[in-house]
Order: C-alpha cells, then structure tokens, then sequence
C-alpha cells in the first residue's frame, strides 16, 4: 500500500463546521464538513498512538473523531453521555451522518490499529465485509434480541452462526455501518449487558447478509477474490413535474408525488409514506434538480440511466425531463430509452378495463418509432454496447410482427450510420420469433421472478387489504440462483424494494424484508453473474432510480436514507480493483 505523506485530521466540533444541536442521538445527516480521507478512525477509548500520526504510517491521512467518554470539551463525542457504550456511541456517529463520504473505517477502542494489508482487502475485495482479531457466534440471548429489533423492521435475523467481532477494535466497510442507519434505531434503545454484544450481533449478522462477512486478522493474507464492476443502469421515471394529460385524468397540478405523500401504512411496522430526503419534493422541470440527480449518480458509480419514454402513435407524454437533459449540454451523465410501450390506465399496471391512453399500432405503426427516436439516439451521451445504441422495448410480444418491425428498425438506423443493441424485458413469455429478433433480453424485478409468500402473522394488517405481501428475502434467494446460470445474452436487473400501496392503496402489492444489506448481496451477485463479459456487456440493470410510488429508490430516502445508494457505490464505486490478490505478510 503506497504510504500517503500527511498529518492526521482531529475532526473536532470546529473542524466539522455547524453541527446540529444535539448532535447525539436526534440529528440524522444534516451538517457537511471537510473531509479529505477515504478513510475515518473512531477512537473509543482516546486517541490512537503513534501510529496516527507518524507520517510515514498508512494512517497519517486518515481522518479521526474521538467518540470516547474522555473526549475534550470540543470533541464531538463529548456531546454524547458519559454513560453511554461504545456500540450506542459508534451508533449515533452512524446516525448522524459522520461516517458519509468514507469508504472505509476502523473503529478501535484499544488505541491498536489494523495490521498491514487490511485496508487493501476492505478496498478490493467487496466479498469482505469487516476485519477482526477475533470473531465467535453470538449468545443464543444476544441474538434473539437482536432479532427481535430487525423483526420490527421486517428485516432479515441474524443467523447463529454468522462471524460478530468480540470487541470493539475492528476495520470495516464504510457501508456495513452506515447502513445500519436504516434501522432507525435511536441508540438509547440498543439492548446491551455492559458488553455491546448485541449491537455486534447486528453489525456482523447483517454484513453477512450483504455477502461481506467479516474476516479474522489472521486470513487478511490469504487470497481475496475481487470483481470486475459492472455497468449499472437504473430506470429512471420522468413523471414528476405537471402535464395537461395529468391535469385532465388526475386533477390539476397531480405528479407521481401526489400518490407519494397521501400513502398510508397497511400492517405494523410498514413504513409509509416513505418521502425524498435529498431534493424535497422535486419538479423536474428545474435543470438544477437533473444536475444534481446526475451528480449523486455519478459519485455513486452509475453508468447511466434508461429513461421510461412514453410513445403512443406518435403522441409524447412526459418527455420534457429527457428533453431538458439532451439540451442541458453540461449534464455528463449517460443515457438510453426503454420504450414503455403498454397501455396507460387508470390502476397504474396495465389494466385493459381502465385505458387512459392506448397504443395503437393500426394508426401508426410501431416501425415509425425509430424515426422519432433517431434523434434522441444521435446524441454523444446516448448509451452504447460495442458501438451499438441500446433501445429497450418493454412489452415487445404486445407490438404486431415485431421481428418486422425490429428489422425495420434496424435498417432506419443504419440508414443514418447507426447500429442498435435491441433489449427486450422478461415481461411476458418471448416468443422464439420475437427472441431471435432481439440482441438480449433484460430483467425487470419483481416481473418474472419467483413470487414467495411472506408471513403475515402477527403483522396485523388493516382489515380490507385485498393485496400481495411477498418476501424480498424469498425472491434474492431464488435469483441468487438463477444468476448463476444465465446466458451471456440476458442482462439482470435487481431492486432495493418494491412498495406500490402508494398508487394502489389497499389492492398494492409489496415485498417486506427489503433492505439495503440483501439489495446489496443480490445486486453483487448480478455483477458477479455478469464479471466475465467484455466491458460494455457487463450491464446490471435496476428498478429504479426514482420510482417513489413503487417504493424502489435509489434516491435518499426518509426510509432508507442513503443506503441503497450505498450500496451500489460499494460495489461499482471510483476504487481501482484487479481481478485477485494476496496481502503479503510482513514481520516487524
């Protein structure tokens, strides 16, 4: 690891700017401060040694705050109570957004620093979740208390035998911790026998869930494998700002965020309404609102985003969001269509008995939708695999002789010096006619996957419910498998949750137990499906970037915060990988 010359930044109250007041336990993300390391130490029991700050130590451009009970009067970790544990103190850090930005941290209680090599195993290696000296199963008690705060949730249990550092003087993926934050968990709640062994139970329980589990010192020098990171894609649904159409059907001034706010629980412990929490309540009529989606797409390691495109024989609706991106010349972020070519309705899911606004391939057939796509497609940011500009079409068996049309296409485009990579969603059942007319077909969960009945016991659901209640945990499980045997002609696509009680109050359907860890492990395992593909082919595809009233977000959320955003940047994120490594041992 090349040593960084630096002296070590003490983030004390000064250095961090104007924090919230109280800083422990209310405040949740709302204060930026300086930060200039990939790295953060939280020291629980003082400042590190010698370590930190010699210049020529890996260390030396680590960032550091000072969580302990001796912390001085300017230290962050004095605005936390004296009695507090570690595991309570380490948690308000979390949910106070301290640890955002970092990729990594070392939480030490001892003043001991990880030995040499950890931190290049937590960089390349996303199947490593923590380092530990030492690590045992938690107690039968401990782990059923655990349990029962992620039973509250919804959210997976903590296995018997999953790895749990025994103390508190471990090394970590910024993510494993952060995204403990989505348990909106207040820190004075953490059960613990003096010990914090059940605030261990649920860092070490739900790294493995993400397919992270922690490591012992002892195995940092054995071989790691790492990963090629995929291109990841989110769908993208330009339906927040005002239309004529929408004003017409729905009442003036209705967007997606109507549906949004006025949705309400159906079951304890359902979170709704789940609400933005970086942009408020957007209009996507605003540029700056784009720049900033294109921002946090970027620094989170998105390739691109597919944008819905409404086409209805030759009528547009709900284009001017990708309008203002192809005018908006400063907006670096790629793009591609997917032809939502499926009925609009009144229910929101196809419905025939409710038609707002019906395709009609008699009128207008659907070849002539390449010559109004021709010119979104020309654009230099438009998304390409080896050359060739992808166009998605998402009910492509609903379109009359569509290999026809699909040739048809293909010709208009090389017409004009263009060649097409036709995908086609896993929707309906495809046809070998409409199969051999496309390049690829794509995933678009939950459609196609396995359906697993969740539970509903004890969840006391509202009486007239007349919906779906399904298992995120269930569903993963079964892709999982799949995944590792698709063709290299099938590109997968995975969700951080689905929720559509939003739109379809009491009929909706939803999948309990979604959470940023498994969301991770099962967008993992897409990327690990598709490693080995050449470059431009390793496409992982997710639902979606902003579909609020289906509850799958990528956005920061009142639900998931930053989390499920996280997830996607710790395994696609900025970091140089190499395809596997080993640690050299040292002796001092």
């Amino acid at each position: 690891m090349a040593v960084r010359q630096a002296t070590p930044q003490w983030l004390d109250a000064s250095a961090l700017g104007r924090l919230p007041d109280p800083l422990f336990p209310k405040a949740y993300g709302a204060f930026t401060r300086p930060r200039r390391s990939t790295t953060l130490i939280l020291s629980l029991g003082g400042r590190p040694p010698r370590a930190v700050a010699d210049t020529n130590s890996p260390w030396a451009a680590s960032d550091v705050i000072d969580l302990s009970p001796q912390a001085p009067s300017d230290a962050v970790g004095s605005a936390a109570p004296g009695s507090w544990t570690a595991g309570r103190r380490v948690l308000s850090a979390i949910n106070a957004g301290l640890l955002e930005g970092y990729e990594t941290v070392v939480v030490t209680s001892s003043g001991a620093l990880p030995p040499q090599g950890t931190l290049d195993v937590l960089e390349h290696s996303p199947f490593v979740g923590g380092v530990s000296n030492e690590l045992a199963a938690a107690s039968h008690e401990n782990i059923k208390r655990a349990n029962r705060i992620l039973t509250r949730r919804h959210w997976p249990r903590v296995g018997p035998d999953a790895p749990i550092p025994t103390t508190f003087d471990f090394s970590c993926r910024a993510f494993v911790l952060r995204a403990l934050a989505a348990i909106h968990l207040p820190p004075e709640e953490v059960p613990h026998d003096g010990q914090d062994e059940v605030f261990l139970a649920l860092l070490g329980g739900l790294a493995a869930e993400a397919g992270a589990p922690f490591i012992t010192t002892d195995d940092v020098t054995a071989p790691h494998a790492s990963l090629e990171p995929p291109r990841v894609v989110p769908f993208y649904l330009p339906q927040f700002h005002p239309t004529p159409e929408n004003d017409a059907w729905w009442g003036e001034g209705f967007t997606e965020w109507t549906n949004v706010a006025s949705a309400r629980p159906s079951f304890r412990g359902h979170r709704q309404p789940k609400l933005p929490r970086a942009f408020g309540f957007y209009d996507l009529r605003v540029d700056e609102v784009r720049q900033k989606q294109a921002s946090m797409a970027r620094d989170a390691g998105v390739a691109g985003l597919m944008y819905y495109h409404y086409w209805f024989a030759g009528d547009r609706l709900l284009d001017l969001p990708l309008a203002r991106h192809i005018d908006q010349k400063t907006l670096d972020l790629p793009f591609c269509l997917m032809w939502a070519n499926e009925d609009w309705t009144r229910s929101w899911d196809g419905d025939l008995s409710a038609v707002l606004k019906a395709q009609d391939y008699d009128r207008v057939p659907a070849a002539q939708f390449l010559d109004h796509a021709l010119d979104l497609l020309r654009d230099h940011r438009y998304l390409s695999v080896d050359g060739k500009k992808v166009l998605a079409v998402y009910r492509p068996t609903s379109i009359p002789d569509f290999p026809d049309v699909a040739e048809a296409w293909r010709s208009a485009a090389r017409a004009v010096g263009m060649d097409l990579h036709l995908l086609g969603v896993e929707y309906d059942r495809l046809t070998p006619e409409v199969l051999s007319s496309l390049d690829a077909t794509m995933s678009f969960p939950p459609h196609s996957k396995k359906y697993v009945k969740a539970d509903t016991t004890r969840m006391f659901v509202r009486r007239g419910f007349d919906g779906g209640i399904f298992s995120y945990l269930g569903l993963v499980e079964a892709d999982v498998e799949a995944l590792e045997s698709i063709p290299d002609t099938h590109y997968p696509g995975v969700m951080p949750a689905w929720d559509n009680t939003p739109r379809r109050g009491l009929r909706g359907h939803l999948w309990i137990e979604s959470n940023p860890f498994t969301f991770r492990r099962w967008l993992l395992a897409a990327a690990v499906a598709v490693q080995d593909r050449p470059h431009d082919d390793r496409i992982v595809f997710v639902n979606a970037w902003n579909e609020w009233a289906e509850g799958a977000i990528l956005e920061p959320s009142t639900d998931a915060g930053t989390a499920n955003l996280d997830a996607v940047r710790d395994i696609v994120g900025s970091r140089d990988r190499i395809q596997s490594f080993t640690v050299q041992a040292t002796t001092d």
